[in-house]
C-alpha cells in the first residue's frame, strides 16, 4: 500500500469514526430514548469496537439483503471477520443458517451464475440463463414427491446445497435497522422533504445517513457553520413520531398506486384517512393556527395526510367522483399550514364545478371567493382572474399585462422535433465552433452574436438564488430559534416557507438598505468577504459554479445596478417558495455598455406560464429589462438528421 493510499484509508476511517461517534451520542441522548423506546435495542452500539461501528454503518447503507461474507471488504475495516462476529453477538447482524435461511426462490437468486450451474449439474436440472435455471430447479422440487415429508426430500437437499455454495452470509437485522431509521429521521429532519415541490416524503434512514456522509467525504458541499438552538422539538412524543411515520408509509403506498395507475387503491387511501383528517382539522381550528411556526407542521401526521389527499383530487376526478372531489377541496382549503397550495385548490374547485358538474354559478362563486383569499399568490390570481372573465362576461379583469415580445430565427436540424413530445435541436456557434444545443442556448447564442452581449447564462432562477445566498449568508444562518436542529443543514428549516422573511425582516431590510446605500469601496469589501469566507460551502439554492469567478459576479451586479438588485432580491425572499420558479430562462449582460436583460425563451408550441408572467411584470415595474423571445426554427440544408 502506497503512502497516499494509507492516508486515504486513515481519512476515510476518521470520517466514518466521527459519524459513528455522532450516532452513538444521538442514541444515548435522553430525548431519543423518550421518543423512541426501542432505542434500547441499539444502545450497545456505543460499546462496540470502532471497526464494528463502521462496518455496521456500511452494511446499514446497503440494500437490506443477505450478503456473502467473503465479498464484504472495506479499507477502513481491517478485520471484517471479527467485526462481523461482534455484530452478530450483539444482535446487529444475523448469519444465514438452516433456521434463518430464506425461502428457496430467494436462496436461488443469491447464487452467482457459476454457482447456479453447479447446482443444476448436481441435480440434473436443465441448464440455461440464470432465470431459466431458477425456474427449472423450482419445477424439479415441485414435481418430486415424497411420503411423510422426509428430510431427504429433494427440496431440502437443494436448500442445503445452496447454503453450501453460498458459504457464510450475513444480513442486518430488521429491529436495529428500523430503530436506526427512526433515530436518523428524528435527528436529521431536514432530509425528509423537497420543499419546492411537496414531493414524496423520504423516511429512509439510509438516505439521511448517505447525505451526511457525502459531505464528510467531500462528494457534496461542506456544511455551513451556525448555532444549533431549539426550544421546541420537532417530535415531542413517541406517538407523534409513530403517527407521522405511519402517515409517510401510507403516502408511499399512494405514490406506488399512482405510479401503477391503480386509481381504485389510491381512492381507498382517500376513503381510509378522510374521516381522521376532518377530525384533526376540527381540533386544530379550535386551538388556532400558529402561522409563525407553520413550517413545523410538515413533521405531523395531518400535514402528510394533506399531501396524500392533494394527490387524491385527481384520482377522484378519474373515477368520476366529482362531488367527493369538491368536498375534499373545500376541506383542504380549511388547512392553513399548506396555504402555498390554496391558489391551486381554488382553481381546481372552479374547474370541477364548471367542467364536470356543469354548475356555472358555483364556479363563479368559487373564483370570486378565491380572488379574495389573501393567502393565494399572484400567479394563481391570474388563473382565477382569467377563468372568471370567461365565466362572467360582466366581470372586469384586474390583470392586464403583455410582456415585450420579440421573434428570432435560429437554425435547427431538419427532422428534429417532429416526434410526439420531442423538442427541436438547434445549432449554436461559439469561438468559431458549431455545436448542437437547446432552444434556450440557441437564443443565448443569438443575443450574444446579434446584440453584442458579452456574458450570460441559461440558468433561470439560479442566478437570483445564488446572489441572494452570497449577499445574505449571515442572515440566512443567523441565530433564530427552532430552525437549526443539527449541524448537517444546508439551510434553516423555514428557508422555503413564508415565515423565513417575517422571522428575519429587520435583518433582511437592513441588508437590502446596505446594498443600495453602501459606497463602492464598502460594498466591494463586503462582497469579497462574503465570497471568500463561504466559497464552496453548501447552501440551498446556491450554485458556486454559476459564476466563473468573483469578478464576473461583480460585473453582473454592476449591470443590474444595486437599486434594482435590491428590488429583485426583496421580491424573491418575501415569497421564496413560490418565487423560485418562473424567472426568465436567460440572464445576459454587457459590462462595457452596462446593459442587463432577462429573457424568457419559448420554442414552437410553448406558451408562457402564469408564474413567468408575474415575474416579467415585476421586472418591468422594477425597471429591469426583460422580454419574451419566441424562437422560430429555420432549416439548414447542410445539417440533417
Amino acid at each position: 500500500m502506497t503512502e497516499s493510499t494509507e492516508n486515504e484509508v486513515v481519512g476515510d476511517y476518521n470520517i466514518l469514526q466521527n459519524v459513528a461517534k455522532t450516532i452513538s451520542d444521538i442514541i444515548d441522548d435522553k430525548q431519543t430514548s423518550e421518543i423512541i423506546p426501542t432505542v434500547t435495542s441499539i444502545q450497545q452500539y456505543a460499546n462496540l469496537s470502532v471497526q464494528s461501528q463502521v462496518l455496521f454503518l456500511r452494511l446499514y447503507l446497503r440494500k437490506r439483503a443477505w450478503l456473502k461474507q467473503k465479498q464484504i471488504s472495506y479499507r477502513e475495516v481491517p478485520d471484517v471477520a471479527s467485526a462481523i462476529t461482534e455484530l452478530v453477538d450483539n444482535d446487529f447482524l444475523e448469519q444465514i443458517s438452516e433456521s434463518t435461511r430464506p425461502a428457496l426462490p430467494c436462496l436461488l437468486m443469491l447464487l452467482s451464475l457459476s454457482e447456479m450451474k453447479i447446482l443444476c449439474k448436481t441435480f440434473n436440472a436443465k441448464p440455461g440463463n440464470k432465470t431459466q435455471m431458477c425456474e427449472n430447479i423450482q419445477k424439479l422440487c415441485k414435481n418430486q414427491k415424497t411420503l411423510f415429508g422426509s428430510t431427504n426430500s429433494l427440496r431440502v437437499r437443494v436448500e442445503k446445497k445452496c447454503l453450501q455454495l453460498l458459504g457464510d452470509m450475513v444480513k442486518v437485522l430488521d429491529k436495529p435497522a428500523h430503530t436506526l431509521d427512526k433515530v436518523l429521521v428524528l435527528s436529521f429532519p431536514q432530509y425528509l422533504f423537497t420543499y419546492e415541490e411537496d414531493s414524496q416524503t423520504s423516511v429512509s434512514g439510509r438516505g439521511h445517513l448517505s447525505r451526511v456522509l457525502l459531505s464528510q467525504f467531500g462528494i457534496a458541499a461542506s456544511y455551513p457553520e451556525y448555532e444549533v438552538r431549539f426550544s421546541k422539538p420537532l417530535f415531542s412524543s413517541a406517538y407523534q413520531l409513530d403517527t407521522f411515520l405511519s402517515a409517510c408509509q401510507q403516502e408511499a403506498e399512494c405514490w406506488e398506486a399512482l405510479d401503477k395507475k391503480d386509481w381504485t387503491n389510491a381512492a381507498k387511501l382517500h376513503d381510509n384517512i378522510i374521516g381522521r383528517f376532518k377530525d384533526m382539522i376540527s381540533t386544530a381550528e379550535k386551538l388556532g393556527w400558529d402561522d409563525n411556526m407553520s413550517y413545523m407542521e410538515q413533521y405531523t401526521e395531518i400535514y402528510v395526510f394533506a399531501r396524500i389527499l392533494r394527490q387524491c383530487v385527481s384520482v377522484l376526478k378519474r373515477l368520476k367522483r366529482y362531488t367527493d372531489a369538491v368536498e375534499l377541496l373545500k376541506l383542504l382549503l380549511q388547512y392553513r399550514p399548506m396555504r402555498h397550495r390554496r391558489g391551486d385548490w381554488w382553481e381546481e374547485l372552479c374547474l370541477v364545478y364548471n367542467h364536470h358538474l356543469k354548475d356555472e354559478e358555483s364556479a363563479i362563486a368559487a373564483a370570486k371567493e378565491g380572488l379574495q383569499d389573501t393567502d393565494i399568490k399572484d400567479c394563481t390570481k391570474i388563473a382565477l382572474d382569467y377563468r372568471l372573465s370567461r365565466l362572467d362576461p360582466s366581470y372586469e379583469s384586474d390583470w392586464s399585462y403583455s410582456p415585450k415580445t420579440v421573434t428570432i430565427e435560429v437554425v435547427a436540424i431538419e427532422g428534429s422535433g417532429t416526434a410526439a413530445n420531442s423538442r427541436n435541436i438547434y445549432v449554436g456557434h461559439n469561438d468559431g465552433k458549431t455545436y448542437l444545443c437547446t432552444v434556450e442556448d440557441g437564443a443565448l447564442n443569438y443575443y450574444k452574436s446579434n446584440y453584442n452581449y458579452a456574458e450570460g447564462f441559461h440558468c433561470e432562477g439560479s442566478i437570483v438564488s445564488t446572489m441572494f445566498c452570497i449577499l445574505f449568508w449571515d442572515v440566512i444562518f443567523s441565530d433564530v430559534d427552532n430552525v437549526f436542529y443539527n449541524k448537517y443543514q444546508y439551510c434553516p428549516l423555514d428557508f422555503h416557507t413564508d415565515t423565513f422573511y417575517f422571522k428575519r425582516s429587520k435583518l433582511i431590510e437592513e441588508r437590502l438598505d446596505f446594498i443600495v446605500s453602501a459606497d463602492d469601496t464598502k460594498f466591494e469589501v463586503f462582497i469579497d468577504k462574503a465570497w471568500d469566507d463561504n466559497f464552496n460551502v453548501g447552501c440551498s439554492g446556491l450554485n458556486w459554479d454559476l459564476f466563473k469567478d468573483l469578478s464576473q459576479l461583480k460585473r453582473c451586479i454592476a449591470c443590474i445596478t444595486r437599486p434594482k438588485l435590491k428590488l429583485l432580491l426583496k421580491e424573491y425572499c418575501r415569497e421564496m417558495r413560490s418565487k423560485r420558479g418562473g424567472l426568465p430562462d436567460l440572464s445576459i449582460w454587457d459590462y462595457e455598455t452596462k446593459r442587463f436583460i432577462m429573457v424568457e425563451v419559448k420554442g414552437p408550441g410553448d406558451t408562457i406560464r402564469n408564474n413567468q408572467k408575474c415575474w416579467m411584470k415585476f421586472l418591468q415595474s422594477a425597471g429591469i429589462s426583460s422580454e419574451l423571445c419566441n424562437v422560430k426554427p429555420i432549416s439548414s440544408k447542410k445539417l440533417t438528421v
